[in-house]
Formats: structure tokens, C-alpha cells, sequence
């Protein structure tokens, strides 16, 4: 398998260098490494600019984002620049995040499954240290949902549905629309990638309404933002976030932000996410 990635990075300077060790011991190395410093202020540059002095896979390119203020938008618009960047011919395309670890088998684990001509979308779990030093699944959702830190995409795949969207929502509506042009998104549970910055919450007070904007982007209808509103609210109890996605659902209505899908690609939307959305207030699964 021949892959390249690239590495969004901002202030990753307590990171970002045990980050890339543990993709340069890869038993399958990447063909080339891309990291794109956005608007890094703590001195990440500098560790970049070593890193890039002692590998020549490595390349780095400086980013300013226009969306820095909307969760999403920035790493997009940074990996998206990063692309343009690419020299070399790749058939896969990970898209990491600068704060993981990752085990020296994940790619070489990644390509038996990108064999498979239908697979699109693949990526282990993350996994955090508790108090104790143990690892301990970081994944508060969907069990088939791959993590934004560490989507990987056959190039066919990444092509078909139009690249990554640079909008909050951009790491789940990808995956639709994966499965609207007929590929697969695959979960490997045993590939433990360590995240050494948990997630501290899926859905916080001030990111709640920005979720329900995306629902509106995504083309989800009012119903099924209704239906998806009320499932955060059954997993995580939480009235006032649920008050938060639904009022941003509302308002989005009002000022109707550009949609990020088509009207085709919205029909699919609608109908993969009342399937998920029904069962995942049974299964207690994430949205």
C-alpha cells in the first residue's frame, strides 16, 4: 500500500515530535509526510523545522487559517492545504491528528483491509491512559465511526465524494457519503492508537449550537435533527446541551447557512442517519 499523510498541526510542541517517531517506525512507511503548521504560536515551528532537517519524507508548510473561530473548519481547511502540497502518487490518504501514538503495525494493518476494492474508510480505535497508566478506550460514540484524528481514505474513495468538507459535522458526513457512492468504513478495534490529549467531551455547552448548525448544513431536514437533538439528550442527560443543539438547529433555519452536501447526497443523509439515529436509542451508541 502506497500512502501519504498529512499532519494539521497548532501548538503541538509537547506532541508533535513523539507523533511522528511512531509513523516513521511504520513497518509499512508512508511514501511521503506533509505537516502544515497552522498558525502554531509555542514554539512548534521549530521542532517542525528539526524534524524535516533529519527525515526527507518529511515536508512542512506554513497555514493561516480563515476559520480559525469554527470548530472544524480550521484542521479541514489545513489538511486540505496540505494536499495541494502532495509530490508523490498515493493510493491511500490518512489525515492524522498531531497528538497520537501510533502502534508500528497500524498501516501495515490498514492495507489488508484497503484490498478490498469497496473499502473506503479505515482507522483503529483511540485509546487514553487513566490515573492508573492503563489504556482505556477514548471513543464516545458509534462503534463504525472512525475518529477525525485518524481517518484514512483510499484515494478512489476521497474522490468520489468530493473531498473532506471544511465545516463541524465534516468527520461524519464524510462517511455517509462514503457509503452513498458504495464504500465501506471499517473499524479495527485491536489497532490501539494512544490519544495523548482525550477528549474531554463530545458535545460541550459552547460547541452544542454549532452542532445543531451542522445538522441544518448537512442536510438533515427538521425531523431527523429533532430525532438527533433528542438522542443527545437520551446518552448524554444533559438538558442544557440538548437545549443548545436544538436551539442552533433553529437558528439555522433562520439565517440558512450554505448547505455542504446536494440535494441527492442530502436524500441518502436523511435516510442513513433515522436508521442510526433509531438504533442508537437502543444501543446507547454516539451520533
Amino acid at each position: 500500500m502506497i500512502y501519504s499523510v498529512i499532519i494539521p498541526v497548532h501548538n503541538e510542541k509537547e506532541f508533535i515530535r513523539k507523533m511522528v517517531k511512531s509513523l516513521l517506525i511504520q513497518t509499512i512507511k508512508p511514501i511521503e509526510i506533509v505537516i502544515i503548521d497552522d498558525n502554531s504560536t509555542d514554539g512548534t515551528n521549530l521542532i517542525i523545522t528539526e524534524l524535516v532537517k533529519h527525515n526527507k519524507l518529511i515536508k512542512s508548510y506554513k497555514h493561516s487559517s480563515s476559520d480559525s473561530h469554527i470548530p472544524g473548519a480550521k484542521v479541514v481547511n489545513a489538511f486540505l492545504f496540505g494536499l495541494e502540497k502532495l509530490k508523490e502518487k498515493y493510493e491511500v490518504i490518512a489525515k492524522l491528528d498531531s497528538d497520537i501514538l501510533l502502534p508500528k503495525n497500524y498501516f501495515q494493518s490498514l492495507s489488508k483491509i484497503f484490498k478490498k476494492p469497496d473499502v473506503g474508510i479505515v482507522g483503529g480505535f483511540l485509546y487514553k491512559k487513566n490515573n492508573k497508566g492503563e489504556s482505556v478506550i477514548d471513543h464516545p460514540m458509534d462503534v463504525n465511526h472512525v475518529r477525525g484524528a485518524i481517518k484514512s481514505y483510499s484515494k478512489l474513495c476521497y474522490e468520489k465524494m468530493g473531498g473532506l468538507r471544511a465545516s463541524m459535522g465534516w468527520d461524519s458526513v464524510d462517511e455517509i457519503l462514503a457509503s452513498y457512492h458504495g464504500f465501506k468504513t471499517i473499524t479495527l478495534k485491536e489497532l490501539k492508537v494512544i490519544h495523548l490529549r482525550p477528549t474531554a467531551s463530545l458535545y460541550s455547552d459552547s460547541s452544542s449550537r454549532l452542532q445543531g448548525e451542522a445538522f441544518y448544513k448537512m442536510r438533515y431536514g427538521l425531523f431527523i435533527s429533532v430525532l438527533a437533538s433528542l438522542k443527545i439528550l437520551f446518552i448524554k442527560k444533559n438538558p442544557f446541551i440538548f437545549l443548545g443543539v436544538f436551539s442552533g438547529v433553529i437558528v439555522a433555519y433562520f439565517k440558512k447557512p450554505k448547505y455542504i452536501v446536494s440535494k441527492k447526497e442530502g436524500v441518502y443523509i436523511r435516510k442513513y442517519r433515522l436508521n442510526k439515529v433509531l438504533n442508537g436509542f437502543f444501543k446507547k451508541e454516539q451520533l
